[in-house]
């Protein structure tokens, strides 16, 4: 197997960004030092993403992606004529911008799926923008890099996590990539949807708010060595 690096730069968020040549995986496009994608199998990883949801009916309007810089995911779901607006929330616009380029757009999500009118783009913080947005979804997907394990990285993740619950409409649906498995974070992330004041310990008019049901989703993805882990969390009642 061999490679070639095509392009490397470092953005104003501190991410550095490469772009490499495979012979056995295609164009990947690494971030930190961490494979984000790869041309051969990433319609493998946004398309299994996309596909847990599982709830693209003539009710399911409004789609929120905390992250998903290369616009796979939001090409996915596009797919899908029921939805009517894609909200996607990623902070580095020189990544968008490199993703949206002549160069790599057909490589990845394909120029139609950043020209969709009913895709925006907000150039923000996903911390600081859900806490000041107050749109409702009918589905969000999380898509951003292998949360920290570190205890001030679980406590972000789960401030994340929270913040997102408010946002789900009665009968939402939100699905987190919670990194690869053998790295426990999709457990912590279990945890803190069934667990814990802001998920189950909500009583209003004497009926507890929960989630209907917390699955489990893991797929192969040759070019990251291992299985990506997903949590699909359901929300039973909408009382946020």
């Amino acid at each position: 197997m061999s490679s070639k690096i095509l392009e490397t730069f470092t953005t104003i968020r501190n991410t550095k960004v490469e772009f490499v040549e495979d012979s056995k995986f295609g164009t990947i496009c690494y971030m930190n030092g961490q494979i984000q994608s790869a041309t051969l199998d990433e319609k493998l990883y946004h398309k299994f993403f996309s596909d847990i949801a599982s709830a693209y009916t003539e009710n399911t309007k409004d789609v929120l992606i905390i992250g998903g810089g290369e616009g796979c995911l939001a090409r996915e779901i596009l797919a899908h004529k029921t939805v009517r607006n894609v909200t996607m929330v990623d902070w580095d616009k020189e990544v968008i911008d490199v993703f949206k380029s002549p160069k790599y757009a057909n490589l990845w999500a394909g120029e139609s799926t950043w020209t969709d009118p009913r895709l925006r783009v907000d150039i923000d913080d996903a911390w600081l923008w859900t806490k000041n947005n107050k749109a409702r979804f009918d589905l969000i997907f999380v898509d951003l890099f292998d949360p920290e394990t570190s205890f001030e990285g679980l406590e972000r993740w789960e401030n994340l996590l929270v913040q997102l619950r408010g946002l789900l409409n009665l009968g939402g649906t939100m699905v987190v990539y919670c990194g690869m498995s053998g790295e426990d974070v999709y457990q912590e992330t279990d945890m803190i949807l069934n667990s814990g004041e802001f998920w189950r310990g909500i009583e209003i008019n004497g009926t507890q708010n929960k989630f209907k049901e917390i699955s489990r989703y893991q797929v192969n993805v040759p070019s990251f060595e291992g299985e990506a882990v997903f949590i699909k969390a359901e929300n039973y009642l909408g009382l946020f």
